[in-house]
């Protein structure tokens, strides 16, 4: 499929089962709405700054359980069958934890090869054999932040992975990983479309800074609850597409 193809894909799954992915994505929209509140009516700044990243914290916290809960809802319609609202979250907040979790250690490796790239750099020119998920990529080592980027993509489904497969932390980023080898390229450019289509409203939303701050908030909470959906659909779309031509490839090849 190609990403036009799975776009599309992904506007018409949202539009069929809009009421269920949005009514989801809209539990986010309170604290996008005192984010808001937070940069518009406090004159402090510090304090702005402050209050802005505890509601951020909160938001996150909430929006993992949000996108792990369209993930299942994706799941079904894509299998023929109508997701519900409280279904989707249920089995959201049952695997809560591994989705925490996963995303933790997402997270600290990510920053880990940040933080150890000049010892990466040094130790790949004292191995001649050292390599990198089975890759001897200088590009990986010398280009700063290049590793970073790299295991952001190969670690982009596992969030999928948990809510579909059931996998968790290292079998989770593994599951990933396995699924974008061999396909790192086309999913990034999956990635930057989807990212280019969901955050152009974002940012033409921005314009609301202008109006006062009522509508500042209604618009910008309503573009994000709107965007979020169709960005986890499309994302979810290309997980089961790719784990379909994984199988295919797998029944080829005995």
């Amino acid at each position: 499929m190609s990403v036009r193809a799975l776009l599309g894909e992904a506007y018409r799954l949202y539009r069929a089962h809009f009421r269920a992915l949005f009514a989801l994505a809209l539990l986010t929209a309170p604290f996008t709405m005192l984010a808001v509140v937070a940069r518009r009516q406090v004159d402090d700044a510090d304090t702005a700054q402050s209050l802005s990243g505890l509601i951020q914290i909160a938001g996150a916290l909430v929006s993992l359980a949000v996108a792990g809960a369209i993930v299942g809802a994706v799941k079904e319609a894509a299998a023929g069958r109508a997701p519900e609202f409280g279904a989707a979250l249920d089995a959201a907040l049952g695997r809560y934890w591994a989705l925490l979790t996963t995303g933790l250690l997402t997270a600290a490796l990510v920053l880990l090869s940040i933080i150890s790239w000049p010892w990466l750099a040094f130790w790949w020119l004292r191995r001649p054999n050292a390599t990198i998920d089975s890759l001897r990529d200088w590009r990986l080592v010398w280009i700063p932040l290049a590793l970073p980027v790299y295991l952001l993509v190969r670690w982009t489904f596992t969030q999928q992975a948990v809510m579909i497969e059931g996998e968790r932390n290292w079998a989770a980023l593994d599951r990933s990983g396995g699924l974008v080898r061999g396909r790192w390229g086309q999913v990034l450019r999956t990635l930057l479309s989807i990212v280019f289509v969901t955050g152009v409203p974002i940012v033409l939303a921005t314009v609301s800074t202008l109006a006062a701050p009522v509508v500042d908030v209604i618009v910008t909470a309503a573009v994000s609850s709107l965007m979020l959906p169709f960005a986890v659909t499309a994302m979810t779309l290309l997980y089961l597409q790719l784990t379909t031509t994984g199988e295919n490839d797998a029944i080829g090849a005995d």
